[in-house]
């Protein structure tokens, strides 16, 4: 190859084998979203978020429950706590009912096939009242108990009538928080 000339075909194959590179000629092709880069990596699984505040509180309502950019797991962390990635969502919790586990901003995996309640699990549901929540449910003989984590909130109970009109959505698998220059 001379100086100022372009390299040959078979020169860039070479250099390119060499780097590990795939070197391709053709149409442009459709450029993958950063989360699309990230999913094909094969390391990672993206799992569904939506702009949805459960309430670690009085409650809050989702009238319009808006996407937003997927949260990524690492594959084999889904797989060893038996998830499916398209049977979760990630949302954030508002309020302060559920410290010390959940603060308010923190996100929550839901695994929605989990909407059986079992008692003393966590859980994001849909009250009677319409607004969405994430607290700990207790079955007890004939009625289902809300708990709060934090001690200042009582107890509360539905009666099976109420209950029927409840909507579980899935039972709170993770959550993530972030910590504040503060250490909270």
């Amino acid at each position: 190859m001379r100086r100022g000339s372009a390299p040959s075909f078979e020169k860039l194959q070479s250099i390119c084998e060499v780097l590990d590179l795939e070197f391709y000629v053709g149409p442009r092709r459709p450029s993958l979203s950063a989360h699309q880069k990230i999913a094909r990596a094969g390391q990672f699984v993206m799992v569904e978020r939506f702009d949805v505040k459960l309430a670690a509180g009085a409650g809050a309502s989702v009238d319009n429950t808006v996407p937003l950019a997927p949260v990524a797991f690492r594959t084999r962390w889904i797989d060893d706590q038996g998830l499916q990635a398209d049977k979760c969502c990630v949302v954030s919790v508002a309020g302060d009912s559920m410290v010390p586990p959940l603060h308010d901003g923190d996100l929550v995996l839901i695994d929605r096939r989990k909407a059986d309640v079992r008692s003393g699990h966590v859980y994001a549901f849909v009250d009677v009242s319409g607004d969405v929540r994430v607290k700990r449910l207790e079955l007890h003989a004939d009625r289902l108990a809300i708990r709060s984590e934090n001690p200042t909130v009582p107890l509360e109970f539905r009666e099976p009538v109420e209950v029927e009109q409840m909507v579980v959505i899935g039972r709170v698998a993770w959550s993530g928080h972030t910590w504040s220059a503060s250490g909270q």
